[in-house]
């Protein structure tokens, strides 16, 4: 099992949070929780850990505003290897044009795309906003190992994501649940404030700051 690095007893992070910091990290994972509940901030430092231990790492989000913050992020926690990427942002770069619903691709467009992503973990964030399809047509194919996280009260889409599908997509998935909590460390107050700031500062200047 990879060494996992141990958080100082004086760290902010909730006894709970720490239980999923401290997780084997070659076993496939999922993240419950509800907003504000540390989901994101964990993969990232699930995914400083792995890079710490020489794995590559594939970040997926579903839309420009959380790409934009875990991007953000991304240098916060120092993570030099992480690719954090969009779906559309895949489809781009490998096939030369941005397509949202990857189902739409034919054949001979799914294996190009599919087989040039190989990473030795894939973390996927606002997992439950994904289709089952999505899930084993695609993110399936791009990894070893993979990191889950999702909030099932909340899914923004009405997409068929069903948690018993996924454990058999993904063999020995292991689930950890995080209660809502208001303890965030101080880190994530911070970089959460500069986000939404340059944000709105971006919005008043007019650059284009929509989802897709």
């Amino acid at each position: 099992m990879p060494y996992l690095e141990k958080l100082d007893e004086n760290d902010d992070l909730s006894i709970e949070q720490k239980r999923v910091y401290n997780f084997a990290l070659d076993t496939n994972l999922m993240i419950k929780g509800a907003a504000g509940s540390g989901k994101t901030i964990l993969a990232l430092m699930r995914a400083k850990q792995l890079e710490d231990n020489g794995k590559s790492v594939l970040f997926i989000v579903f839309n420009n505003v959380l790409s934009s913050f875990t991007k953000m992020a991304r240098e916060t926690y120092g993570l030099n290897k992480t690719k954090v990427y969009q779906m559309q942002d895949m489809t781009e770069k490998t096939l030369g044009f941005r397509v949202y619903d990857p189902e739409d691709l034919s054949d001979d467009q799914r294996s190009t795309l599919t087989a040039a992503y190989n990473f030795d973990h894939v973390i996927i964030d606002e997992g439950q906003d994904f289709s089952i399809s999505m899930y084993k047509n695609f993110f399936s194919k791009m990894g070893s190992k993979f990191t889950i996280c999702c909030d099932t009260k909340q899914s923004v889409y009405n997409v068929d994501f069903d948690e018993n599908i996924l454990s058999v997509i993904f063999p020995g998935l292991e689930e950890k649940n995080l209660e809502f909590t208001y303890r965030n460390p101080q880190q994530i107050m911070k970089l959460t404030y500069h986000f939404y700031y340059e944000m709105f500062q971006e919005e008043a200047m007019g650059v284009d700051i929509t989802c897709y």
